[in-house]
């Protein structure tokens, strides 16, 4: 078809870990957990809502369902 444009998934994952790479180079992998951490708390795209939804669960002690 005309105007179609193929996703390459491959190209798609590569470019968000050589982002990812250039961001965390240099930083401990304590400093790039906190810094993830950061980000899923302020962010509200649905993976990170649920995420917190889960991640206070576990340190309530709850099991997530």
């Amino acid at each position: 078809m005309a105007g179609e444009q193929k996703f390459d998934c491959v190209a798609m994952k590569e470019a968000a870990q050589a982002q990812h790479a250039k961001e965390y180079t240099g930083l401990t992998h304590e400093e790039i957990r906190q810094r993830v951490q950061q980000k899923l708390e302020a962010s509200e795209h649905p993976a990170a809502v649920w995420w917190r939804s889960i991640s206070c669960k576990t340190e309530r002690g709850e099991t997530a369902k």
